[in-house]
């Protein structure tokens, strides 16, 4: 039995997630035009960088002052960026009261891909007081953003999975701070519900855009040699297979070696990320919910227990498509977990993990069509 690592993977931003969880097609139209930065995007930015240092400065941690660089700096900058950290304060001084001794994060990067594939993101501030974590997002722009809005829920959620295994939160808070609208909207949600909603509405709209629903990125050790030449075996055999579609109007089909590339070397595509050192990886996508099963053969119906670094054995089958263009796919069909990894984002060596899997050399266990 040959069992690869899994991981959630798709390119879907937080920032962006009123568009991609309302409309999923949106994500493959959108990569047709030239990602380009605006004035009032930049001017955004700087006054993000402003709030970052001035926060830090407020709190006593060493920051660059950043002003002398700014294109857009100016005194209502200043002024809003001040109402901003004043803020984040008190929401600090109104735990300290409570005796909860507030954690404070900024510019915290969240890694949402056990829910979202790919999907990374950067919160202005967390705030971690015992049981409670608090979402601060900073809104530059004059159009009134609600408490209530994807993003912070997203980012509510990337916090959980990061801080979940040394705190035991039972409540999230989330916040926007609007200076230029004189806007502070403050919302709440259990920790459970953050999670039911995760598992049962934000996971099947997680698509790498396409009609694809479901996915999950298989990681196969460089050191297993005889997995990869199945693998690429049966992406030849799919090839062949698919001639005919692959070749559409023209006379002849393209040569599978000028077709991407379904195979993806993890050293060079994530260089320094410890989840992709030595593997190569594949994307397995599916429009229907595959079945997920434990190493008894039982139905998995816990989806916690199905995360980005677990073990097990995958079926999937490769296809040729011709659709905006040409090329080899991998359908993800069924999987089963029999052994559990470090869960992403923690370091740890994948092939020291993989060649302790029981069952590695059987032959005759097959997964891969």
């Amino acid at each position: 039995m040959d069992e690869i690592q899994v991981l959630g993977h798709s390119l879907l931003a937080p920032s962006a997630a009123n568009r991609w969880f309302n409309c999923q097609r949106s994500v493959r139209a959108c990569e047709k035009f030239p990602d380009e930065s605006s004035t009032f995007a930049s001017e955004g930015t700087e006054a993000h960088r402003l709030c970052q240092f001035l926060l830090n400065t407020a709190i006593g941690r060493h920051d660059v002052d950043p002003r002398h660089d700014m294109e857009f700096y100016d005194a209502e900058m200043q002024r809003c960026c001040e109402e901003y950290v004043q803020f984040v304060l008190e929401k600090m001084a109104h735990y300290s009261a409570r005796g909860k001794h507030p954690s404070v994060f900024i510019e915290q990067r969240v890694d949402l891909r056990r829910y979202v594939p790919e999907s990374q993101g950067t919160a202005d501030c967390l705030i971690i007081a015992g049981n409670e974590v608090l979402v601060v997002d900073f809104k530059y722009g004059r159009v009134r953003v609600p408490a209530t809005s994807l993003q912070l829920r997203l980012y509510a959620l990337g916090a959980c999975e990061m801080f979940g295994m040394l705190y035991d939160f039972t409540t999230v808070r989330m916040a926007v701070f609007q200076p230029r609208i004189s806007s502070a909207d403050e919302t709440e949600m259990e920790v459970a519900a953050l999670y039911d909603w995760a598992a049962n509405e934000l996971a099947p709209r997680a698509i790498n855009g396409g009609d694809a629903r479901y996915s999950m990125t298989l990681l196969i050790p460089k050191t297993n040699v005889r997995v990869i030449d199945r693998i690429r075996g049966a992406i030849r055999c799919a090839y062949e297979k698919g001639l005919d579609i692959l070749k559409g109007k023209d006379a002849t089909a393209p040569a599978l070696e000028i077709l991407p590339n379904i195979i993806r070397d993890g050293d060079l595509e994530y260089p320094g990320d410890p989840s992709y050192a030595g593997c190569w990886f594949i994307r397995a996508k599916s429009t229907r919910k595959p079945e997920i099963r434990d190493r008894d053969n039982n139905p998995i119906l816990d989806p916690s227990q199905v995360y980005s670094g677990c073990y097990g054995p995958v079926f999937v089958e490769f296809f040729a498509y011709n659709k905006m263009s040409r090329g080899i796919s991998c359908s993800l069909l069924a999987a089963w977990k029999t052994a559990d990894g470090e869960p992403l984002g923690r370091s740890f060596d994948a092939n020291s993990v993989y060649a302790a899997i029981e069952g590695i050399g059987d032959e005759n266990n097959d997964f891969l069509r």
